[in-house]
């Protein structure tokens, strides 16, 4: 189903533009046959563009405002955006038994892989972006024909992560019982013993594509020394502190500025 549309984004200090939109639902098969359901948005003009691709929160989905307002604001100065659903997630198909990191990182190779295949897509220029555990999967994520990631308030001790939502009397029950009942979704056991493979600091530091750090100051979940110190560690990073921002950035003023930091960004890493 597509949908062309024409709409207007406005800044505070700027009206954009207008510009004639293709949105399309799309459904692509991730490497196990599940349906990833995604919202593609591509500029009408002709040409190939440079695209992004945004990887929702933990436990979240493709519908969440932050991804929604990322994906339409960017979307205006000539980028393909796609928002898709983790496998398990809003509309994409899987069970709760195979909600893991791993299976978010295989899903965006899948996600890399049907976009290359569209044919207003430059491939050439291709930009992962990821929230939370999101931009955690985006560092692990095979990623050769990627230039540039975007890590949106991403912690660097996944453990801590975790528990910012839950106490050790649930993480005590949760390895008894086998399940998990959070924020609405089952969660198998397999996904806390998953999450403790993977090291965050030691996926950034190996990592030769350019990287933003975004971190909001008033982030309840994710410490601001969490971002400073991925800077330290990474070969080319850049940090981009958000002073008092939350975590979703639910202010609309902040993700308006977000959306002036991240083109800004994106075109001086993809020279447009």
């Amino acid at each position: 189903m597509k949908q062309v549309l024409q709409e207007t984004i406005v800044f505070k200090k700027t009206a954009y533009s207008r510009f004639l939109m293709i949105t399309e639902r799309v459904v692509f098969k991730n490497q196990d046959g599940h349906d990833i359901s995604g919202i593609l948005r591509i500029p009408k003009e002709e040409g190939k563009h440079p695209a992004i691709i945004l990887c929702h929160g933990f436990l979240s989905n493709k519908e969440h405002f932050l991804m929604s307002d990322l994906a339409n604001g960017l979307s205006y100065y000539g980028f393909v955006t796609l928002r898709f659903d983790f496998t398990f997630h809003g509309e994409s198909g899987g069970h709760a038994g195979i909600l893991t990191l791993t299976q978010q990182v295989k899903d965006i190779r899948d996600a890399i892989d049907y976009l290359q295949k569209v044919p207003q897509v430059d491939t050439r220029k291709m930009i992962l972006l990821g929230q939370d555990l999101g931009g955690v999967a985006c560092l692990l994520a095979d990623k050769k024909e990627i230039d540039g990631i975007i890590l949106m308030n991403v912690r660097t001790d996944l453990r801590a992560f975790l528990h910012s939502f839950i106490t050790d009397y649930d993480l005590e029950e949760w390895l008894r019982t086998g399940w998990l009942d959070l924020k609405g979704v089952k969660l198998h056991k397999d996904f806390y013993k998953d999450l403790l493979k993977y090291d965050v600091k030691d996926a950034i530091k190996d990592e030769k594509v350019p990287i933003l750090v975004v971190q909001s100051t008033n982030d309840k979940r994710v410490p601001v020394n969490d971002a400073r110190g991925l800077l330290l560690i990474a070969k080319n990073a850049k940090i981009e502190e958000f002073e008092g921002a939350d975590h979703n950035f639910d202010d609309p003023g902040h993700r308006e500025q977000l959306v002036r930091v991240l083109v800004d960004w994106i075109q001086g890493i993809l020279g447009t």
